[in-house]
């Protein structure tokens, strides 16, 4: 009988310490996106090719033609952003094209 309970103590315990001990922290995909579109289109309304270049990883950014490709898209941009709407695209849509 002792050590019924003790077992279940124990799994208790540990289920306890499971469930609480771990905070899990949830990224909102949605709003990350959202400021990521918005910080690529201010950097193009002001021309600034560090500010996109630092969006990038190392890897990317570090690729012999890349600052040529940023200035031809800066170019290719060419203006500011009036305003924009956000189109919200469903995953299994992407792959219809």
């Amino acid at each position: 009988m002792i050590i019924k309970k003790l077992i279940l103590f124990l799994t208790l315990s540990s289920v306890l310490l499971f469930c609480s001990g771990c905070k899990i922290e949830r990224i909102d995909i949605n709003s990350e996106t959202k400021n990521q579109c918005k910080q690529i289109l201010d950097y193009l309304s002001s021309n600034d090719s560090e500010g996109l270049k630092d969006l990038f990883c190392k890897t990317v950014s570090s690729e012999s033609d890349f600052d040529n490709q940023l200035s031809e898209a800066l170019e290719l941009f060419d203006g500011s952003v009036v305003s924009y709407h956000t189109i919200f695209v469903q995953p299994e849509q992407m792959n219809e094209s």
